[in-house]
């Protein structure tokens, strides 16, 4: 899965998994959250949102469950184009 740069003031980027239908978040403070059970048109509606911080809150957080992941290499992985 590759990062996808968003304009949010909430967070930088995302990825989606269609096999696992998992969505990561990256926050702008390095937070990454996963969220489960997520279907491609839900990732595809987000990153086409003329305000992906609102849909995400309105749109994902509501109806899918979600963790915490750990900042790790793997968990960041690839995610060199989207660093500042």
């Amino acid at each position: 899965m590759s990062w996808l740069p968003v304009t949010s003031s909430a967070f930088k980027s995302v990825r989606h998994d269609p096999l696992s239908r998992t969505l990561d978040v990256l926050y702008h403070n390095g937070t990454i959250y996963r969220y489960h059970r997520v279907p491609a048109r839900v990732y595809i509606k987000l990153v086409g949102s003329s305000s992906p911080g609102t849909y995400l809150n309105e749109g994902v957080k509501p109806f899918f469950s979600s963790i915490e992941l750990p900042r790790t290499p793997q968990t960041l992985e690839p995610l060199e184009d989207t660093e500042e």
